[in-house]
């Protein structure tokens, strides 16, 4: 990641026409840094759906509902 932080940092830098001697290097390199670590998620926050708990008939509008309503 540092790796990473520090390449996109620079090509950050020469898209704006500066050298990686510029004072906002270091501070680029924070700020893709703290990005990064923004897209990392620990298991524990993980909370998959299942198809069950997906409710159906709030993605389907009434008309729809009553045509295809499941005959019992």
């Amino acid at each position: 990641e540092q790796q990473y932080s520090r390449w996109m940092a620079a090509c950050r830098l020469a898209s704006k026409g500066k050298t990686l001697a510029d004072s906002s290097f270091s501070s680029e390199v924070q700020s893709i840094q703290s990005f990064l670590a923004m897209q990392k998620t620990t298991p524990s926050n993980n909370t998959a759906q299942t198809d069950e708990s997906i409710n159906t008939h709030s993605l389907v509008s009434p008309r729809y509902q009553k045509k295809y309503k499941p005959k019992q």
